[in-house]
């Protein structure tokens, strides 16, 4: 895919090393169980967002931590439903953070 080319990634081993890395930035922790509506948050450049695994999620510690310093956000559900997968709900934050970013608005 041609925009490979164009994007940086970071690509770390584990949550640790993630930590370190992210110690100094606005980390957003996406959960099925947060709290805080996803597109209530006006987002900043440089902001990051870190999803769990399809499987099992973030670990609870770092659901616990996020929820007390209040970064821990989910996607509104309808009742019944489970959840989105993972690859879902990143293209949805990750495109709700561009806009922003980048003022889309409807035409």
């Amino acid at each position: 895919m041609d925009y490979w080319r164009k994007l940086n990634p970071v690509i770390l081993d584990d949550l640790e090393e993630f930590q370190i890395w992210a110690e100094n930035r606005r980390v957003w922790y996406m959960s099925a169980h947060g709290k805080r509506n996803y597109a209530e948050i006006s987002y900043q450049q440089h902001d990051v967002f870190c999803f769990g695994s399809e499987a099992s999620g973030l670990p609870c510690k770092t659901m616990e931590n996020a929820s007390a310093n209040d970064t821990l956000v989910t996607l509104p559900m309808v009742p019944q439903a489970r959840c989105l997968n993972v690859s879902s709900a990143a293209a949805i934050i990750v495109y709700e953070g561009l806009r922003q970013l980048n003022a889309w608005s409807p035409k």
